[in-house]
């Protein structure tokens, strides 16, 4: 959210998880939007990455019924995308 907050405007890309009964925090996608963001719904275990704004975002938490194996591996992968950016 603070990303979008401070990049909306720049039409950043972020992803905040999708929408549906999984994904208790929908309402987060359409407040980033409000603020011009261009969201990506994904899954737990994708990640999302801005190359213009060197963004890289992972819905993590926010699938509701993710088991905590599936919240690490979408971590893991988000980490790998970071390390990748800044190596």
């Amino acid at each position: 959210m603070i990303a979008a907050k401070l990049f909306g405007s720049e039409g950043i890309k972020l992803t905040l998880g999708g929408r549906g009964s999984n994904f208790p925090y929908a309402g987060s996608i359409d407040a980033a939007s409000s603020f011009g963001a261009i969201m990506q719904e994904m899954d737990v275990n994708e990640v999302c990455t801005d190359w213009n704004t060197n963004v890289i975002t992972s819905p993590a938490y926010m699938q509701g019924d993710a088991s905590p194996h599936a919240v690490h591996d979408g971590i893991q992968i988000f980490l790998r995308k970071v390390s990748s950016r800044i190596s």
